[in-house]
């Protein structure tokens, strides 16, 4: 099943939402549209408008056969300079110590979009640790997943994200 990711970052500071391509895993894209801004421009429509075109631009390279550990290694090393270069950005426009700070410090809500089957799109609210975040224990989930429409304006997909964000535990210490 095809699937297109982007996951969203808030803190006091701003706002971010960064497009995934999957290869086997979930990475940052190359080519596909990541964009922050200051958290006081952060409207609903803007999450909306700027969600919606990450997740269009994110791409399923999920193939049959094995890749070559050539290509393994040349798509590891963009994703991973994109990764730093995106979020060193932030951190120097924001005045953040370090992108791992920029990336941690953070509510994030991840998304997922099976495209061919469903015009739905599920956000998850996550839940902050020392490295990163993480989903929430099955358990534990209830009123933190969240399902709105590709099709819904930029404002209704905003207002979706912004409940996913106060649905977060995010680790701000």
């Amino acid at each position: 099943m095809k699937t297109k990711k982007a996951s969203l970052y808030r803190n006091k500071k701003f706002c971010a939402v960064t497009c995934s391509e999957i290869w086997g895993g979930e990475f940052f894209s190359r080519t596909g549209w990541s964009a922050y801004t200051d958290r006081k421009h952060a409207t609903p429509q803007w999450i909306g408008e700027n969600f919606r075109r990450s997740l269009q631009t994110s791409e399923d390279f999920k193939e049959p056969s094995p890749r070559s550990p050539e290509i393994v290694q040349k798509v590891n090393f963009e994703t991973s300079q994109a990764f730093l270069n995106f979020w060193g950005k932030v951190a120097v426009d924001f005045q953040i110590k370090d992108w791992r700070t920029a990336v941690t410090k953070t509510a994030s809500v991840f998304s997922c979009w099976e495209y061919e089957n469903t015009d739905q799109i599920e956000l998850t609210a996550t839940r902050g640790s020392g490295g990163g975040h993480g989903a929430w224990d099955l358990d534990k989930n209830d009123g933190k997943v969240f399902h709105v429409s590709i099709h819904d304006t930029d404002e209704a997909i905003g207002e979706t994200i912004l409940r996913a964000f106060n649905a977060c535990r995010p680790h701000y210490a």
